[in-house]
């Protein structure tokens, strides 16, 4: 038997915040690498690429058929 009272609801953290805090943080995370992984001016010229295409008429994300 569980002899220990069972913590007041008050002292639980809230799932959503801590969700919220950890994919805030996976998200920069991501970021930094990514700024590390690429120049700015391969995200410029991925930024100018993407601006023609959605132009054109394509939108992003896109399925298989379109970018064919």
């Amino acid at each position: 038997m569980n002899n220990k009272p069972p913590k007041p609801a008050s002292n639980l953290p809230l799932r959503n915040e801590e969700s919220t805090l950890i994919e805030r943080q996976e998200a920069e995370s991501l970021r930094h690498y990514l700024q590390a992984a690429t120049s700015d001016n391969t995200r410029k010229a991925y930024r100018s690429a993407i601006r023609q295409f959605e132009k054109w008429g394509g939108r992003l994300p896109s399925d298989r058929d379109t970018v064919r």
